[in-house]
């Protein structure tokens, strides 16, 4: 109903009218190329479905303890064993939660992480030097970041400064330190699940989840990474840092999956590496059931019972490469793990616009 004033002002409805979008309904809005064409619908609440909180908690406390008592045997199985089967599940996710962003930057981005797929490839079978390897992985990163800059772009003061750090960063680490680049990124993408969880998460309850994920990925691997559970543990008689079920090698060698060789000679390594390979346990429990159980637009993202069996198989199969010889297996996985962590920075950039973007609600 008008208001009196209204009344009183025919002329301003129809000039209104006319800034609003078309009226007519056969006309459809012009999508951006570059952005999502369906809008990201928030769940009511986050919440798990199909997994008790309490076998989470269990996990968790169960590889904190792990990782400190025997960080070589924790590091080394979670990797076979979960390894790939993370992956997958991860790119089911991203594809069930993500479904309606299409856009021109899906070619480039297709290609790109296939270029570095194929890279890690060439690197295993000595067909491309390492040093080399090294620096051409981290372009074609800093490419995916710059591929999807017309999203980023429109996204906001936050969104543009994000893609211009990140594309700095990658640049400034392939001109002058590879390797500290690529153990940066391989630590850092243990906490990948964080943004997941909060995108998926209501705007009320962001700081609770926040704060949630704030003690399991910093507290919890602070802790460990100062040595006093590890204290603990030898005073307990359990400390085992050696002892692995997998032919491993030593736990120094293993030290430089995460740790460069300055840090690796220092006291505090295995308490660090400790941190770390509960991060790594983390994002496998977050990735394999915690994100599978939020709900979403389409709902939850259900696991048939032959998509198990197949995940199966696949952590079967690569834990036999695996015992075979270690460090084939962990090359060989770092390929294809590569892409799923790669894709990452495009999709958590896009992800980041949409919700920053100033004609956001």
């Amino acid at each position: 109903m008008k208001s009196p004033l209204m009344a009183h002002l025919p002329a301003i409805e129809p000039r209104r009218a006319r800034r609003r979008a078309p009226t007519d309904p056969r006309i459809p809005p012009i999508a951006p190329t570059l952005t999502r064409t369906a809008p990201l619908v928030r769940p009511p609440a986050l919440h798990l479905a199909g997994v008790p909180r309490v076998a989470v908690v269990s996990l968790l406390a169960l590889a904190a303890v792990s990782a400190v008592v025997a960080p070589l045997a924790t590091y080394a199985t979670t990797l076979a064993v979960f390894g790939l089967p993370h992956v997958v599940q991860e790119m089911r996710y991203i594809r069930h939660r993500f479904a309606g962003w299409v856009g021109l930057w899906l070619v480039p981005v297709a290609v790109l992480l296939a270029a570095i797929c194929a890279g890690r490839l060439a690197m295993l079978f000595d067909l491309l030097d390492p040093s080399i390897g090294r620096v051409v992985e981290l372009g074609l990163a800093a490419a995916l970041v710059l591929a999807v800059a017309p999203a980023w772009a429109r996204g906001g003061l936050l969104s543009i400064a994000t893609g211009l750090l990140l594309t700095t960063g990658l640049v400034l680490g392939l001109l002058f330190a590879p390797i500290w680049a690529l153990l940066a990124i391989a630590v850092l993408h243990n906490w990948t699940p964080v943004p997941f969880v909060l995108e998926a998460s209501r705007r009320a309850d962001r700081s609770l989840v926040l704060a949630a994920c704030a003690l399991v990925f910093l507290v919890v691997p602070g802790l460990i990474a100062t040595g006093l559970p590890w204290e603990l543990a030898t005073a307990l008689g359990l400390g085992a840092p050696e002892w692995s079920l997998l032919d491993a090698g030593t736990l120094t060698a293993n030290l430089r999956a995460y740790l460069p060789d300055i840090i690796t000679g220092l006291p505090a390594a295995q308490h660090i590496f400790s941190a770390i390979v509960f991060a790594q346990c983390t994002h496998y429990v977050m990735i394999l059931l915690v994100l599978p159980s939020l709900s979403g637009p389409a709902g939850r993202l259900r696991t048939p019972a032959w998509t198990w069996v197949g995940i199966v198989a696949i952590s079967i199969v690569i834990t036999a490469v695996f015992l075979v010889d270690f460090r084939f297996g962990r090359a060989f996985y770092g390929a294809f793990a590569a892409v799923h962590a790669w894709i990452e920075v495009p999709l958590f950039l896009l992800v980041l616009a949409a919700v920053r973007a100033p004609s956001a609600d």
